[in-house]
């Protein structure tokens, strides 16, 4: 009865369990979560792509690593790549290495760069194009990650800083225009003396001197003073030549004390002349002329390379006198000058500045950054002391930014040179 009891009861349930089924099985499907995965490709290129360095300059370049549209970190590679201890290398190879060169170049014990997405480049003594090939990102010596493109050519450029000098005589509008201050050292005085000896001394001047009929001196052939100039000799020249002088040729007559009424006259009754030289032997220099010297620093890298020049300087050299010190008997000096109403003494150091929007240097819209191809100037103002051509050196620097290592200190030299002349005054006399 009990086993007849436990079949129904089965039964039963098994019924109800089948009569379910169908309702289960029509019932709609619920979610319970769900995730979505992007399959995304890492890509690694070089920053720039066409790097610019200048010679003897220690730089880099960088290597980006993408994850899409995203850029990694050097911790987001690290993660990626399961370890910290990765590194970049390159192969460097050009006109100023003998075979190619593997990067980076480190001293035994020497740690790699902070940044390990930085390649460091060594400073190279020869310009010219370079090839920076076979670039990746390695672990362990093993390459991980190859970089697009996997070979790029590295300009090496000879100048940074391209400079030049131009020097030229000031006139007087524009020594008062650039406030010149005008003093006791900017003069020299003469005061001249005139005499005549009566006394015979005998100076002997030889050269030749033809009278026509009338006595009347013919000048000699003049010569082309300019290219040969007769500065050695401190005689004054003869008449004729350079359209003054002070050596005349001319006849002198002779007068009958006893009768001035009678000539004196030779046997066959010609007046008596005496053919003779008048010599004035004066002539004076002067200097103390000013000069304008304009220093020029224009930006020498490529357009397009990204590299900036600013802040430059140019601090001029003036070459010393017989006693090789900074003294009085300099052939150069720098005259004093008025700013803003005050008496200064012109700085040996300036700023190069590229004139600005109005076009005009030294207004207040000048800009001391160059872009590649721009340049900028300085002006010097000089007072000649001695006679003679002398040489002005100028020691150049600057900043130039751009590089992947940020700011670096550039410098440059330039030279120039200042003719002073001792011009002549020559003193003419009629008798």
């Amino acid at each position: 009865m009990a086993l007849r009891r436990a079949r129904r009861a089965i039964l039963a349930a098994a019924g109800v369990l089948c009569a379910a089924a169908p309702a289960l099985a029509q019932a709609p499907t619920r979610s319970l979560g769900q995730i979505r995965l992007n399959v995304v490709g890492v890509s690694a290129t070089l920053d720039p792509l066409a790097p610019v360095v200048p010679k003897n300059t220690a730089s880099a370049v960088r290597i980006v690593v993408k994850s899409g549209e995203s850029e990694l970190t050097a911790a987001d590679l690290a993660t990626f790549l399961g370890t910290a201890g990765f590194k970049v290398e390159a192969l460097l190879s050009g006109p100023g290495l003998p075979f190619a060169t593997s990067l980076p170049q480190l001293d035994v014990g020497e740690p790699l760069p902070a940044d390990p997405l930085m390649l460091p480049l060594p400073p190279l003594r020869v310009g010219g194009d370079y090839s920076l090939s076979h670039i990746r990102v390695t672990v362990g010596g093993e390459s991980v990650l190859e970089v697009e493109p996997s070979a790029v050519t590295l300009k090496v450029i000879d100048q940074i800083l391209i400079t030049s000098v131009k020097t030229r005589p000031l006139t007087l509008d524009e020594i008062k225009e650039k406030g010149i201050v005008l003093d006791s050292d900017d003069y020299l005085g003469f005061e001249f003396t005139m005499a005549l000896s009566l006394d015979s001394k005998a100076t002997t001047f030889t050269f030749p001197v033809v009278f026509n009929r009338d006595g009347v001196a013919i000048p000699p052939p003049i010569t082309d003073t300019l290219k040969n100039p007769t500065r050695d000799l401190d005689i004054p020249q003869p008449f004729g030549r350079g359209g003054s002088g002070g050596i005349y040729a001319t006849m002198l007559s002779v007068d009958n004390a006893q009768n001035a009424d009678v000539p004196l006259t030779t046997p066959k009754g010609e007046p008596i002349r005496i053919p003779s030289l008048l010599v004035i032997p004066g002539h004076v220099g002067y200097l103390k002329q000013f000069f304008s010297a304009q220093l020029f620093v224009a930006n020498g890298a490529p357009v397009g390379s990204g590299l900036n020049v600013k802040n430059v300087t140019g601090t001029i050299s003036l070459p010393l006198g017989k006693d090789g010190i900074p003294s009085s008997d300099d052939p150069l000096a720098l005259p004093e000058i008025t700013r803003d109403g005050q008496t200064i003494l012109q700085p040996r150091a300036m700023d190069v500045m590229a004139v600005g929007a109005d076009g005009q240097g030294g207004t207040p819209d000048d800009v001391s950054i160059f872009a590649p191809g721009e340049q900028g100037q300085a002006e010097f103002l000089l007072r000649g002391e001695a006679e003679g051509f002398h040489t002005i050196d100028f020691d150049i620097a600057a900043t130039l930014e751009g590089l992947p290592v940020g700011p670096v200190k550039v410098k440059g030299k330039a030279s120039g040179g200042v003719l002073v002349r001792n011009p002549y005054f020559d003193m003419t006399f009629t008798v």
